[in-house]
């Protein structure tokens, strides 16, 4: 009942914007933004693709995939984030190639 009720109010952006600025990313940090400046010391706007990709990979396991607690499992499922969207179209080759990035110190 409620996701219809959801789906009749809100557009599919609209709920997706809400859930983003909701999910709790690890850290302490509740929403995309907070995690971008939890992480990277800058605001979701300017996250670059391969952040982007670690910030959407921390939602499957915020605590597990933390870069400040696991720095190589958060980068190797940014990885994965990176391949799907280059593989369904989102990004091309070019972009998908950079390696992720380094969380910034805690």
């Amino acid at each position: 009942m409620l996701a219809l009720w959801l789906e009749r109010k809100f557009s599919k952006t609209e709920i997706l914007e809400l859930y983003l600025n909701r999910v709790y990313f690890g850290a302490g940090a509740y929403g995309v933004d907070a995690a971008a400046q939890r992480y990277f010391g800058k605001s979701a706007k300017h996250v670059r693709v391969a952040e982007a990709a670690m910030l959407a990979g921390l939602v499957k396991s915020p605590s597990r995939l933390a870069p400040s607690r696991n720095p190589n499992g958060a980068e190797k499922r940014a990885q994965a984030v990176v391949a799907a969207m280059a593989e369904q179209g989102f990004i091309t080759e070019p972009i998908a190639r950079p390696r992720c990035c380094s969380p910034r110190a805690p």
